[in-house]
């Protein structure tokens, strides 16, 4: 007679059974105390509640279609909290040796050339001490735009001095310039295609706020799609920045406090740089108006002003 073969089941080999028992989170039933559109940002974006609370605001507003009242609401239900991982076992020698470090190391004096990001570690808690001490100036949850501009001032807290106007909007799409009547304290860098600025763009060289080009060059600028089109710097007819003659709109544009404005791609947000914090209340405030009377009130929802690093301020639309 001959010889049984064994043959040994590799239990490594995964089956769909096992792979079910591993993948235990239920994308569709995360956030479910969330909005739905700001739930289903967060849900493309794959992040887990723990991981939210681990973020920093500013890695939480980089989100597409994340603006302050969205932070606002995700704050509320998944606040930020300092991440410390501890292991879980540690072996007797490893404890030894840290106790035996501990006791033949004196005490160290801070250092008074520490770096601010080690004194303050605002990517790993979030919410600074000075944001919430700033933050609890504001009494009241919206404002009058004068009186906004005005409180503003008080809640500021950085040598960055850039007013930043963020709108929520009805629905995508709603794009146009508009011009100011006045400076937003910044110059506006304005670039005319070429081949070798396709080359830079392609090796992720990007110095302009504004790109022009001409109908002609439109095959060469298709490929660089994936590179401009999250940045907003896609030339488009409708933003007059593919056109006959771009020397002459270049001049128009670097000559007037012109601005272009657009929502995200995928959520109706607009966010703006509307002036800084050296210019007097009623030059923002104009600035301010006249971009609402541009994209027209009817279409907008809510409205936020803030600096570089502050909180936000909510606007009365019925008080323009």
């Amino acid at each position: 007679m001959g010889k049984k073969k064994i043959v040994q089941l590799d239990d490594t080999q995964s089956t769909p059974e096992k792979k079910a028992k591993k993948e235990m989170f239920r994308w569709e039933q995360a956030y479910t105390d969330l909005k739905d559109k700001t739930a289903d940002i967060l849900r493309q974006a794959r992040l887990k509640p723990e991981q939210i609370a681990s973020m920093a605001d500013g890695e939480l507003l980089s989100l597409e279609g994340v603006g302050p009242a969205a932070l606002e609401e995700i704050r509320s239900k998944y606040p930020a909290t300092l991440a410390q991982t501890k292991p879980e076992t540690q072996s007797k020698e490893a404890k030894e040796v840290k106790t035996k470090t501990k006791e033949s190391t004196p005490k160290e004096t801070k250092s008074t050339t520490q770096h601010p990001k080690t004194r303050h570690p605002r990517n790993t808690i979030g919410r600074s001490n000075i944001y919430k001490s700033q933050k609890a100036k504001l009494k009241v949850d919206i404002y009058p735009l004068s009186t906004a501009v005005k409180m503003l001032r008080e809640v500021s807290y950085s040598i960055h001095k850039t007013v930043e106007l963020h709108l929520n909007v009805k629905e995508t799409g709603i794009r146009g310039e508009v011009s100011l009547p006045h400076s937003i304290g910044k110059e506006t860098r304005v670039a005319i295609f070429t081949p070798e600025l396709g080359d830079k763009i392609k090796s992720g060289k990007i110095d302009f706020d504004i790109l022009l080009a001409k109908p002609a060059d439109m095959p060469l600028i298709a490929p660089l799609a994936r590179v401009l089109g999250p940045k907003g710097l896609m030339p488009n007819p409708k933003s007059n920045t593919i056109i006959n003659d771009p020397e002459k709109r270049k001049q128009e544009l670097e000559a007037s406090a012109l601005l272009t404005y657009r929502t995200e791609a995928k959520a109706p947000i607009i966010h703006l740089s509307i002036g800084n914090l050296d210019q007097k209340d009623k030059e923002l405030t104009e600035n301010i108006k006249t971009i609402i009377d541009a994209i027209g009130i009817s279409k907008i929802t809510s409205a936020y002003i803030k600096s570089t690093m502050s909180p936000s301020l909510k606007i009365s639309l019925s008080s323009l």
